[in-house]
């Protein structure tokens, strides 16, 4: 966790946190898509739907937004939660970075590396 409400990738210890820690996760900057990065998302963005959460907000690059929504959010393991409940209001929202780009923080920036 970076701070209460942003994680850096979602992995296993995401597990360890309590409903209302998850409910406080308003985003997630991630790495990549290897499992042990993201294997959580579903999880989390399971709890803000089943909760009432407002829902998260996912930061990455555009191959790795495509891999989350091709093999981790496609309605086959997971609801696919990039378009549930509905799709102007998903539960998980996508957004592409690029090398270069920074997302603000409360105690400084996130920069998109080489």
């Amino acid at each position: 966790m970076i701070d209460d409400d942003t994680l850096l990738d979602c992995g296993s210890g995401v597990g360890e946190l309590t409903v209302e820690e998850l409910l406080r996760i308003r985003r997630v900057l991630l790495t990549h898509s290897h499992l042990d990065h993201c294997n959580a998302l579903p999880l989390l963005a399971d709890v803000h739907a089943s909760h009432g959460g407002p829902g998260i907000v996912v930061y990455s690059q555009q191959e790795t937004i495509d891999a989350l929504k091709a093999h981790l959010f496609n309605g086959v393991l997971w609801p696919d939660y990039t378009v549930r409940p509905r799709a102007a209001q998903p539960w998980v929202r996508c957004i592409a970075m690029e090398v270069g780009d920074a997302l603000t923080l409360a105690g400084g920036l996130a920069t998109v590396p080489l």
